[in-house]
């Protein structure tokens, strides 16, 4: 029992508490995720089961897509719905200003993750921090983002609701709180749904209470495939390299693996060496 999930969250639900359910339903310990979403938020998670989870890594850094529904004139410690909350401004901002201020917050970025979040700090999340009284100027983990598109997709005041594609890392709670504070009226993220990681759509998920269908291990991943001999395999198992005169000649790069068409894991070559990454 080795591939990947699909998995459309509930509300509710944290991330580990999917991990949770489905090594109940599965009976297997190993079993991992490939980004985390909020337990308000609801949408796509793409789950590793077994051998899976070696090739997650492949998918952490892909673009993420999200309907997010932002309201204004008030401001929460978390950032969304959680609260606690702070009133603003009763000001009303006009759809077209709203429109060009997500213009503003396009492209590439630097986004300061909100204080209630599972980053670590001194090996602590800084949630748990923050929980216990402390204080933390987030400054310090102040990262580069991409927003790749940010679409008005309704306006309602003071609600708003926007499709984000963005790079893997971004805080749409953030987003929302900056968008606040930048037009002077304060905001939150009131509700959270990841649609798409990559190309994979919630569309194809599968929810949790349903009897769940693996994809391959190979699945989503577009690389360029090498197939190699059944000792080159051993080798590559062993932690050997492999000279181009064994394997072809490739360009350097990351390769899908394959043995008699069975996809075996994934390979990078540099130098004309091939070197196994990860090797099943």
């Amino acid at each position: 029992m080795n591939g990947f999930l699909l998995i459309d969250k509930d509300k509710g639900f944290t991330s580990h508490d999917v991990i949770q359910v489905l090594r109940k339903k599965l009976n297997t310990r190993k079993i991992g995720h490939s980004g985390t979403l909020d337990p308000l938020a609801t949408g796509l998670m793409l789950v590793g089961v077994n051998n899976g989870c070696k090739f997650l890594e492949f998918h952490t850094h892909e673009k993420k897509t999200y309907l997010a529904t932002i309201h204004f004139g008030k401001i929460s410690n978390t950032y969304d719905a959680e609260g606690p909350f702070e009133d603003v401004s009763e000001a009303i901002i006009s759809e077209e200003k709203i429109k060009a201020t997500l213009k503003e917050f396009s492209g590439l970025q630097l986004q300061i993750p909100p204080k209630y979040s599972a980053l670590k700090i001194d090996g602590q999340k800084v949630c748990n921090i923050m929980r216990k009284g402390g204080n933390i100027d987030m400054k310090i983990k102040e990262r580069n983002i991409m927003i790749h598109t940010n679409t008005l997709i309704s306006y309602n005041w003071p609600y708003i609701q926007i499709e984000v594609a963005c790079s893997a890392g971004t805080y749409i709670r953030s987003l929302a709180h900056d968008i606040g504070q930048k037009l002077n009226v304060g905001a939150y993220l009131s509700d959270l749904r990841r649609t798409y990681i990559q190309d994979f759509s919630v569309e194809n998920a599968q929810k949790l209470d349903q009897d769940v269908t693996l994809l391959p291990c190979d699945f989503g991943l577009e690389h360029d495939s090498i197939h190699i001999s059944e000792s080159i395999y051993n080798r590559l198992k062993q932690g050997q390299r492999i000279g181009e005169k064994d394997f072809g000649d490739h360009s350097d790069g990351m390769y899908r693996l394959y043995k008699d068409d069975i996809f075996v894991g994934m390979g990078s070559v540099g130098e004309k060496v091939l070197h196994g990454r990860k090797v099943v």
